[in-house]
């Protein structure tokens, strides 16, 4: 794994089939290893070896988490939404797994959907101001103005100089006065 992080990835591929010549059904090197190559662009190989450490270990959020990764970027959304979906039933409070399935909702244009998974991310760490930036941005996507206001001065309670969130509440008072003007 540091050789990994260090950019020696053939290095670290020679050390994983190594550790995995000793012991086969290893699953956290099966996971690097998988890792590796979906970093190397060897998304078919990183599947299948992905695909054997779920054999091995059906429970490991990490693994599931790092295909639904590997699918999103590659945008396989059913694999994607799959993946995500088994990493969450094994942990529902996952925070990640929640944003993650929110944005994937909302890149597809299911803002409805990405607002829940939002929401229910900001409930179980109501202090992250990332959380209550997407639930904003999103609601303001959906020109729920007030809803997005809300969000975005939960932000700024909690991050004073974040710069979305200060456009996104500048955006919403102008669009909500704008209103009120025109009734």
């Amino acid at each position: 794994e540091n050789l990994a992080r260090q950019g020696k990835l053939d290095e670290a591929m020679t050390a994983l089939d190594n550790i995995l010549n000793i012991k086969s059904d290893y699953t956290p090197a099966l996971n690097d290893k998988g890792t590796i190559l979906f970093t190397l662009g060897e998304t078919e190989k990183a599947q299948i070896i992905y695909d054997m450490a779920l054999e091995i270990d059906p429970k490991s959020i990490e693994i599931w988490t790092n295909k639904a990764f590997m699918f999103h970027s590659i945008g396989n959304t059913t694999g994607a939404f799959y993946s995500y979906q088994r990493a969450l039933a094994l942990n529902p409070s996952n925070t990640e797994i929640l944003t993650n399935l929110g944005a994937l909702y909302f890149e597809i244009d299911k803002q409805d959907k990405a607002l829940k998974y939002f929401e229910r991310a900001t409930e179980i760490k109501p202090y992250d101001p990332e959380l209550w930036y997407f639930q904003g941005f999103t609601n303001e996507i959906m020109e729920r103005w007030p809803a997005a206001l809300k969000c975005y001065n939960e932000v700024l309670r909690r991050e004073p100089f974040h710069e979305e969130a200060l456009f996104g509440r500048d955006k919403c008072k102008d669009k909500l006065k704008k209103d009120e003007d025109e009734s």
